[in-house]
């Protein structure tokens, strides 16, 4: 009978190192395959949500530059001035929401303003009601929708494409002035209010005052705050207008007006 193969101990161990060794370089290309693999979805999944943020930001645009062909009409006055008349009835047709239209002249904010029950529908919906990132301007819900509160709140996104509420970046850094105009317009009548006070806010989950407990501590607080010495001052009575808009760092960024 033949002797079994005696394997020398140092041999063994040999053998020992060499399949750990082949174990070790098995675990670690498991391991690259599944970091590839991973970052490979994350890539495609970024890639997904890119191309959704862009497609919906693009839509919502070309929706509102089409309503603004439909629905405004602009007439030169003698004096130079242009008057502008919004279609609320055609508005109204694609959706019963809406209560205003704001334009701040030198800015891309010219938009119509809508209302619900709520100030979470119209973070993420168009004026059709679809879902869309870049959302709607929308009125505070405890706000009347004729803007005869004390303060009338308007809220809105700031897009890194521009739109919606990204100009008012260019109000708190003085790139328009300190004579600041805004117009709202309503199925009655025109207003113009005059900015105030801008600022940076820290983000609160409670919704500005629509009602001001203390309206001289309100105005007071407010213009203690602004970065900006703006020409036109409040007086004890005039309906105050807020804009609200999340700026590049997580905070808000807050524009005061008085109707003047």
């Amino acid at each position: 009978m033949a002797k079994a193969k005696r394997v020398k101990p140092k041999a063994r161990r040999m053998k020992e190192s060499e399949n750990r060794n082949i174990t070790l370089m098995m675990i670690l290309k498991n391991k690259r395959a599944c970091i590839i693999i991973v970052c490979f979805i994350i890539f495609i999944f970024s890639t997904i949500k890119l191309t959704i943020w862009f497609t919906s930001n693009l839509a919502s645009e070309s929706q509102i530059t089409k309503l603004r062909e439909d629905v405004i009409s602009e007439t030169s006055e003698e004096t130079g001035e242009t008057t502008r008349k919004i279609d609320f009835a055609k508005i109204k047709s694609i959706n019963q929401d809406v209560v205003a239209w704001i334009e701040i002249p030198e800015t891309t904010i010219d938009y119509p303003v809508f209302q619900t029950n709520d100030n979470e529908y119209y973070l993420e919906k168009d004026m059709y009601k679809n879902y869309n990132s870049a959302g709607s301007i929308f009125l505070d819900y405890k706000n009347v929708p004729d803007f005869k509160d004390e303060n009338t709140v308007i809220y809105g996104h700031n897009m890194r494409s521009g739109k919606m509420f990204a100009d008012l970046q260019k109000i708190i850094e003085n790139q328009l002035g300190n004579d600041i105009k805004i117009k709202i317009y309503t199925e009655k009548e025109e207003k113009e209010y005059k900015v105030f006070s801008t600022y940076i806010s820290e983000p609160v989950r409670e919704p500005i005052q629509t009602i001001l407990e203390n309206r001289a501590e309100f105005i007071n607080t407010a213009i203690e705050k602004s970065k900006i010495n703006f020409a036109t001052m409040p007086g004890e009575e005039e309906k105050l207008l807020t804009l609200s808009t999340c700026d590049n760092r997580g905070k808000r960024i807050i524009v005061h007006a008085v109707e003047i």
